[in-house]
């Protein structure tokens, strides 16, 4: 029998659950991915970073990982994940200075 995964809250059940379908659908959607790369730029803009990091985490996991993410920027993997988090303080963002490829 295999187990599921025991989640502490609601919340992180329903987390992990809209993880995968986006993971899903941006695999088979590639256009799916842009709406949502637009999609955070636009909540970054309109003043509500803490979702656009959510959405952009979101991304990352679907997208290139964060292991990789870390290798193609040259910085630890915590560090790039600590910058995506909702309450990720400015000074997290600013000091990781990820350059332009």
């Amino acid at each position: 029998m295999i187990r599921q995964k025991h989640c502490t809250t609601n919340t992180r059940c329903e987390e992990g659950k809209v993880r995968r379908h986006v993971i899903e659908r941006v695999e088979h959607d590639p256009e799916f991915a842009k709406a949502l790369l637009d999609e955070a730029a636009t909540l970054f803009l309109s003043d509500e970073p803490e979702t656009a990091r959510l959405t952009l985490r979101d991304l990352v996991h679907a997208t290139v990982g964060f292991e990789q993410l870390a290798v193609l920027t040259d910085k630890p993997s915590k560090a790039c994940t600590a910058c995506y988090r909702p309450k990720a303080t400015q000074a997290w963002i600013t000091s990781l200075q990820f350059p332009m490829k």
